[in-house]
């Protein structure tokens, strides 16, 4: 029987789901194992991590997402030089400060794990660094908002409608159409 861990990794999603988990053999994952498995208690717990990284990271719709369709798209949007180097000074940080959180959002996950895995549970810590790493999901949320305000008052406002026609498909013939946007 696995251990319990907070995290709502992969595993404990799947078992809610009714799925089974299988490890890299085939056989079961290391996190349905437990700490006597194969690969370890540290394995599981980096492998559960490594699942819940776009949580972690604050979700699929981060403002670095916005800001990368903006220079992927710089001609359509004709962007100066001077708007290219905002966003990308832009982009830069936010994924910066996202990497910077998400090592301290693991770091507070795998000291988590730790109070869990005591005998006598201390509620008070485990509800203080339950906080801690939630005020840390909400600061990398915050930041992606954060560069998306400051990425839309770099571009104008004929700039800002493209890129709504660009979101909704109107200029690019449909959802990833031909000639959508250019590579950097």
């Amino acid at each position: 029987m696995p251990r319990a861990r907070w995290g709502g990794g992969r595993t404990e999603m799947m078992e809610r789901s009714g799925q089974t988990s299988t490890g890299m053999m085939g056989g079961p994952s290391s996190e349905m194992m437990g700490s006597g498995g194969m690969m370890g208690t540290g394995m599981s717990m980096m492998m559960n991590m490594m699942g819940m990284m776009p949580q972690m990271m604050g979700g699929m719709r981060g403002g670095d997402m916005e800001v990368e369709l903006y220079l992927r798209a710089r001609s359509q949007l004709n962007l100066s030089d001077e708007q290219m180097a905002s966003l990308e000074s832009i982009l830069l940080s936010v994924r910066k400060d996202r990497i910077r959180k998400g090592a301290d959002i693991m770091v507070a996950e795998l000291e988590l794990n730790q109070l869990l895995d005591q005998k006598v549970l201390d509620v008070p810590k485990i509800e203080a660094k339950l906080k801690e790493a939630e005020g840390l999901r909400t600061q990398v949320k915050l930041s992606g908002i954060k560069a998306l305000d400051g990425a839309r008052k770099v571009l104008t406002e004929e700039q800002r409608k493209k890129v709504e026609d660009l979101k909704s498909g109107q200029m690019m013939g449909g959802a990833g159409g031909p000639g959508m946007m250019e590579q950097r």
